[in-house]
């Protein structure tokens, strides 16, 4: 869907008072935004937004508004392997990945960005990644309301260089190949030893290590 606020997504409210203007000009910013939101924020948004239902609905509504106008502010994505992008714009988030989101697709259908990933506190790339707005949401994201613009710089420095303690804490449990030996190197890291286990059991092979404050790994049987 286009993110245009065209006449084909104007709300009619006939028998509203003039005082709803601002609930029509939102709840029109509202069905633009859709691709935006999963369907329970969206539907929650548009209960808070209106005066009949809503308990502040003026703030929401301009929040509705001014979310609206970030969104149509975007740039266009460059291509993958371009510059970085200097602003993340938006933010979504699950329990443990969090995504910034600094370009969008301005065309028809599928909902594409591009943007920065951050899964259990680790950057996933220090260059803006494709996203999929409809796979996230559809995933349990939500858009922070409430999140404010920042630099790419600043998410790199926030995320993209842990020290050996941050790393021990976000990410203690570590799947090796040929441990012990000279080869030794790591397959993967995770936030828990579960997922470490499971990962381990689907490729039939590897040792799953501990990573201590300082850096080393060790046995933990």
């Amino acid at each position: 869907m286009s993110t245009s606020t065209s006449a084909a997504y104007s709300v009619n409210c006939p028998g509203f008072p003039d005082s709803s203007d601002h609930f029509r000009k939102a709840a029109t910013a509202l069905l633009a935004l859709r691709s935006f939101l999963p369907n329970r924020q969206f539907v929650s948004l548009f209960v808070a937004a209106s005066p009949f239902t809503g308990d502040s609905p003026e703030l929401v509504q301009a929040q509705v508004l001014e979310l609206h106008q970030r969104i149509e502010a975007l740039q266009s994505p460059a291509p993958c392997d371009g510059e970085a992008a200097e602003t993340a714009h938006l933010h979504y988030a699950t329990k443990d990945t969090h995504w910034y989101i600094t370009n969008r697709d301005t065309g028809v259908g599928p909902l594409h960005a591009q943007g920065y990933t951050i899964r259990r506190g680790l950057l996933q790339s220090s260059r803006p990644q494709y996203i999929s707005i409809d796979a996230i949401t559809i995933c349990g994201a939500e858009l922070d309301l409430e999140f404010k613009a920042c630099s790419a710089p600043e998410l790199l420095a926030r995320y993209g260089h842990l020290d050996a303690a941050g790393r021990a804490a976000l990410r203690p449990w570590v799947l090796v190949d040929n441990a012990g030996h000279e080869n030794q190197h790591i397959t993967d890291d995770f936030g828990s030893f579960q997922e470490a286990v499971a990962t381990m059991d689907m490729a039939g092979h590897g040792d799953i290590l501990q990573r201590l404050a300082d850096d080393r790994l060790v046995k933990i049987y």
